[in-house]
């Protein structure tokens, strides 16, 4: 028989574990109100622009960089005069259906891309619902507001996007259907367009590169275009190092001649009485036979989560490397003129001459500006489909801005 004190104690405790269940749902019912008013409606935004407002305030950003830095020892990063600019689209943006031609207002966009000419800021999206055309938010450098979306005329996942300085246009990733490729906007073009006139996407030149199925980041090295590929498995990872013409874009490389090539390679190896005793020893051997015949320059095994890649025509090289739900790694790496491959030297190793800091998780695109004063980055975490992810019993934290960090030479 159970004992009167021994009832209560159980009363107390049931009593006990439903308040605090009742206050957990009441904590969860009030997260999601508070992430469902973080979404607009189509009637919220103007037709073929994008929210530019932000998710939070700027200084829940700003303490996610400062408590990871507390002991930064970088020798040329400081996060006392870090900015921040609003990553655009992140509540709505407009857009174009993929197979109706029509606007259709969307809310998961997801950011990859960063890049920066003189004078603007570009930032690239994808549709996380898989449905609308990717976008490229144009943001002014001085303000750090936005201006205008350049529609593009694809889904591309848009992961890599580069400023071409020299021919003034504006290089992206297109890669479609398993194939990987470039897409291209002249700056003239870009200055024209104005989505809310015209109403369509912007005119862009799309250069098939069938050599690999997608690219990751892209920058510019002097009359190269150095294209970083993702992967979770370490041989689907790579670096290479792509010729351009005197456009200033690298040659379109189509399925047919990919298929060329390819016999080529196999009938120099039959000749030659080689073969390769692993895939991944086939795929560097394939890879070597492109570069002796001069189809790419150069190509490395691509590093551990390698997310971002920008370089400067001296040398030197900022990389970004994202760990999931743990703070990413932004790498810095000047150039070693002993080298007679300096190039080899920059990439051939990640732990080899580099300076390196900490962001918050999530990290994509990196950028530095061509007066080596800043390094700027972008983050998905803000996009709808990740700032839901539930992490215990909250909810994830997440980077609703770009960061502009001043850079120092040393």
């Amino acid at each position: 028989m159970i004992s009167k004190w021994t009832k209560w104690i159980i009363v107390l405790l049931l009593g006990g574990i439903l308040i605090v269940g009742g206050i957990l749902t009441v904590k969860r019912y009030l997260q999601q109100q508070a992430l469902a008013e973080l979404v607009d409606n189509p009637k919220d935004v103007p037709k073929w622009t994008a929210d530019p407002r932000p998710l939070q305030s700027e200084a829940a950003t700003r303490k996610q960089f400062t408590s990871l830095n507390r002991e930064n020892k970088s020798r040329h990063v400081t996060f006392s005069n870090l900015k921040f600019g609003i990553i655009p689209g992140l509540r709505g943006a407009w857009s174009i259906n993929n197979q109706t031609n029509k606007p259709v207002f969307g809310t998961d966009w997801v950011p990859q891309g960063l890049t920066q000419s003189d004078k603007k800021y570009f930032i690239s999206v994808y549709d996380g619902d898989h449905k609308l055309n990717s976008l490229i938010f144009q943001i002014d450098k001085k303000t750090r507001k936005y201006d205008k979306s350049l529609i593009l005329n694809s889904m591309a996942h848009v992961g890599g996007i580069t400023y071409e300085e020299k021919h003034k246009q504006l290089i992206y990733s297109n890669d479609l259907n398993g194939v990987a490729g470039f897409g291209a906007i002249k700056q003239g073009t870009i200055d024209a367009y104005n989505p809310q006139i015209v109403k369509r996407a912007i005119k862009s030149k799309k250069i098939p590169f069938a050599l690999g199925t997608r690219t990751s980041a892209i920058t510019t090295y002097k009359n190269l275009l150095v294209v970083a590929k993702y992967g979770k498995n370490p041989a689907h990872r790579s670096i290479v190092l792509i010729p351009t013409n005197k456009t200033g874009l690298p040659n379109s490389i189509s399925i047919s001649q990919r298929k060329k090539y390819i016999q080529r390679f196999l009938k120099d190896e039959k000749d030659h009485h080689l073969s390769a005793k692993s895939k991944k020893a086939a795929i560097i051997n394939l890879m070597n036979w492109f570069v002796e015949n001069k189809v790419i320059d150069a190509y490395y095994p691509g590093w551990d989560s390698v997310q971002g890649v920008s370089m400067l025509n001296n040398g030197l090289a900022i990389l970004s490397q994202s760990a999931g739900n743990l703070p990413g790694t932004v790498l810095i790496k000047v150039q070693n003129y002993s080298d007679h491959h300096p190039l080899h030297f920059d990439f051939k190793s990640p732990d080899i001459g580099s300076d390196r800091f900490k962001v918050p998780h999530s990290v994509e695109e990196v950028s530095i500006d061509h007066q080596m004063n800043t390094i700027s980055m972008v983050f998905e975490s803000g996009a709808k489909e990740y700032r839901e992810r539930r992490v215990g019993s909250n909810y994830a934290t997440y980077v609703d801005r770009f960061a502009i960090l001043p850079y120092e030479s040393q």
